[in-house]
């Protein structure tokens, strides 16, 4: 999709090698900045010269990795209402890296479930497409240091949790929320993801 064809081989024991040559580090998740302006350039020439497929919609979801791995309490609920307002619901562990490229290249609009599967996006969007991640977790320092070095990509944060159940201490990517599904169609709604401001599941009891 980027137009890369060099080899990989895996080396799994100790190797002698005549010559080795390193290329400079451009992306560090762990460094501030976390990406090098070199990197959005490189992007910028490599994408995929695609448009998006009129009136595409997506949502990513984790709903099928279980609760074990992170997710929302409420994802099934969430999927088919979603499907209701015309989304394609995909689960990315069941598809090729390339099928998920090519199904987040055609897309006019995505809606990412709190994870990584936002990271493979990032390598191919283009300025024109609206893309939202909806938390379950306080935002991940690495995911927004990572898209505050890509000026031209635009990630909206939907931050709408009632409740995290995540073990206290242990790691947050497996966090588990609860969601506010009545404000989190509202604040879909605002940002353009959804044509009316339709209730999300059954009533939230006061």
């Amino acid at each position: 999709e980027l137009g890369i064809g060099n080899p990989v081989e895996l080396v799994c024991q100790p190797l002698r090698v005549e010559e080795l040559v390193l290329g400079e580090e451009l992306c560090n998740l762990h460094r501030r900045p976390s990406v090098m302006p070199q990197f959005p350039a490189w992007l910028g020439a490599h994408r995929p010269a695609r448009t998006a497929t009129p009136g595409s919609h997506l949502y990513v979801s984790r709903a099928r990795l279980g609760l074990f791995n992170g997710q929302f309490l409420q994802e099934t609920v969430l999927e088919t209402f979603l499907q209701q307002q015309g989304y394609k619901v995909i689960h990315p562990e069941t598809l090729s890296i390339a099928e998920q490229m090519r199904a987040y290249g055609t897309a006019e609009r995505l809606v990412f479930a709190d994870g990584s599967a936002v990271h493979l996006w990032s390598l191919i969007a283009r300025p024109e497409q609206q893309a939202a991640m909806i938390l379950r977790r306080p935002l991940d320092g690495h995911i927004a240091r990572w898209f505050q070095g890509l000026p031209d990509v635009r990630l909206d944060y939907l931050d709408t949790r009632l409740a995290d159940f995540s073990r206290q201490g242990g790691p947050t990517n497996t966090s588990v929320a609860l969601l506010d599904l009545q404000a989190l169609g509202a604040a879909l709604h605002r940002l353009g993801f959804l044509a009316t401001e339709a209730a999300i599941g059954p009533p939230r009891a006061e």
